[in-house]
């Protein structure tokens, strides 16, 4: 993403600034030389996210394997943690399918307003998926600290009320660099951690 940036503020014909133009006009020869690279960054980057996603599936959909609080309380907990659990699993996987096709249509390849729909169902699916996904973390008493949870309810999903409404003076272009920088923000921290306790969490150790 900063290389494809770097060659369209550089060589692009108008230039690009993260101020005025879209995150989609880094696919467009109306604005960089190399439109591929944003279509190579987001169909790859797609592939890559799919797995932490269906991780964060199993950490927190799956029944919990100790009961030893059995009261109405932890049952219900572990009830809605669940649900969020799944909502929030299937959001960001509609958000990861609109960011594959996002590169496959790319703004110089989009019959029927492709591109755009599938720009919205990314970051819609990230928004929502970011939501109840925390709502997950914040529910779930191990493995993922709650401040992310936190972190995942309220900013991704202001961020993208903001990018709706628009606020002057802030551009809607902007916004969209917020969103994603939004979304950065705990996908790199939540990465690093399953992948860091994954295999003893989910494979060796029971209770989680």
């Amino acid at each position: 993403m900063i290389i494809g940036i770097a060659i369209a503020a550089n060589f692009g014909p108008f230039g690009y600034s993260l101020l005025y133009n879209y995150i989609s006009d880094l696919g467009s020869k109306r604005f960089t030389p190399a439109p591929f690279v944003l279509d190579i960054t987001v169909t790859i980057s797609a592939v890559f996210i799919l797995p932490l996603i269906l991780n964060l599936g199993r950490l927190y959909t799956s029944a919990p394997t100790d009961n030893i609080e059995n009261s109405k309380k932890v049952h219900y907990i572990n009830h809605f943690r669940r649900i969020f659990g799944y909502i929030g699993m299937v959001s960001l996987i509609i958000g990861v399918i609109g960011m594959f096709n996002v590169g496959i249509f790319s703004l110089d390849r989009s019959p029927w307003d492709l591109h755009y729909i599938f720009a919205g169902l990314t970051f819609g699916g990230f928004a929502f998926g970011s939501f109840f996904t925390g709502l997950a973390i914040i529910m779930k008493k191990k493995i993922i600290p709650r401040s992310i949870g936190f972190y995942m309810v309220f900013f991704p999903p202001i961020s993208a009320i903001l990018f709706i409404f628009a606020p002057q003076p802030l551009t809607r272009q902007l916004l969209e660099w917020v969103m994603t920088f939004m979304a950065l923000a705990w996908y790199y921290p939540l990465m690093f951690i399953t992948l860091q306790k994954t295999n003893t969490l989910l494979f060796f150790k029971s209770g989680y």
